[in-house]
């Protein structure tokens, strides 16, 4: 799982701290980055110098400025072992708890029983308030105060002050923390302005599209519309070589009218022809009419009425002829 997880968002969260270690001497101090290794003097070295500038500072002091003393305890959290550890300060040392700084380890290896090894380390505060002064003139502020050990590495205590401790451990993750969470919000916040112009061009596209449909629909009714006059107009041209002869015109609506359709009366003004009558068929007799050659169209001139009493529509259709109508016969070619 550890590796699924960004390199950086695990720094951000537990910090891999790096130290560099000081030790006291005569004249000063010394610097080195790893216990044993090549040391330098803090007055004298402007490596030294970077050093400090670019790590945490840890202090090594010898065993010979410190109280140590080991104890057996009943198995308890690390908080209540220390408390109870400063607590015995004043009543098992010749210190009071206000003259010295304390830390305490629990050994990894458990005691006899239910009980676990406790090693506790006191030093005098002013001894600890002497090396920051020092140190202060360096530029140098202490994160940890730790005893060295035999080989001269540290034991892992620390005995710098609770309160500066606590700012000095957590600065760092906590201020890395903070960067993380804004560079977080700073990534939701470009995601979140890329899917809202997103959604923008989105919606200026869908608003084109819809204006280039409607604007097709337009163009095709207007094609329509053109063919349809011009399939009339040229039905026109086409028919108005000679106008129609009404017994014509008669003879082919006798043959298109259903046969339970009734004309009680015809009239016509040349291209106008009107029928009244009654019909069993009035939904499709407009239909019937149109299809008859020599009309143009039909339409009903008023509401159709229904005659219970004879079972029929009564109507009044208007009909347009092609051509105007003459009563007179066609004159015959007697060669």
């Amino acid at each position: 799982m550890r590796t699924l997880i960004p390199r950086w968002l695990i720094t951000a969260y537990m910090p891999s701290r790096r130290w560099v270690f000081l030790r006291e001497q005569p004249h000063g101090y010394l610097v080195f980055e790893t216990p044993g290794g090549v040391t330098e003097d803090l007055a004298a070295s402007k490596r030294a110098q970077q050093l400090v500038n670019s790590a945490d500072a840890l202090l090594i002091v010898s065993q010979d400025d410190v109280f140590l003393r080991r104890k057996t305890l009943p198995a308890a959290s690390a908080n209540h072992v220390q408390q109870v550890m400063r607590l015995q300060i004043p009543v098992e040392t010749p210190f009071d708890m206000a003259e010295v700084a304390s830390d305490t380890l629990v050994d990894s290896s458990s005691g006899p029983g239910n009980t676990i090894q406790v090693q506790q380390a006191i030093i005098r505060q002013d001894l600890i308030d002497t090396h920051r002064s020092a140190l202060a003139q360096h530029g140098v502020s202490l994160a940890r105060v730790d005893i060295a050990s035999p080989d001269g590495t540290p034991m892992g205590f620390n005995l710098l002050d609770s309160a500066l401790r606590t700012r000095m451990d957590a600065t760092w993750p906590q201020l890395n923390r903070i960067l993380t969470l804004v560079a977080l919000g700073l990534v939701l916040a470009i995601l979140a302005l890329g899917w809202v112009n997103r959604e923008r061009q989105v919606e200026a596209l869908q608003t084109r599209i819809s204006g280039a449909e409607a604007e097709a629909r337009h163009v095709l009714e207007l094609q329509a519309r053109l063919r349809r006059e011009i399939g009339i107009r040229k039905t026109i041209a086409n028919r108005m070589s000679g106008p129609t002869q009404f017994p014509q015109l008669y003879a082919s609506l006798t043959e298109a009218i259903p046969d339970d359709t009734w004309i009680e009366a015809l009239t016509f003004d040349e291209q106008t022809l009107s029928l009244i009558g009654l019909s069993r068929s009035s939904g499709t007799i407009l239909q019937t009419l149109e299809d008859t050659p020599g009309i143009l169209s039909a339409r009903f001139s008023s509401p159709v009425v229904s005659d219970a009493r004879l079972g029929a529509d009564r109507f009044r259709i208007e009909i347009m002829l092609e051509q105007p109508v003459s009563l007179s016969r066609p004159a015959e070619d007697n060669g």
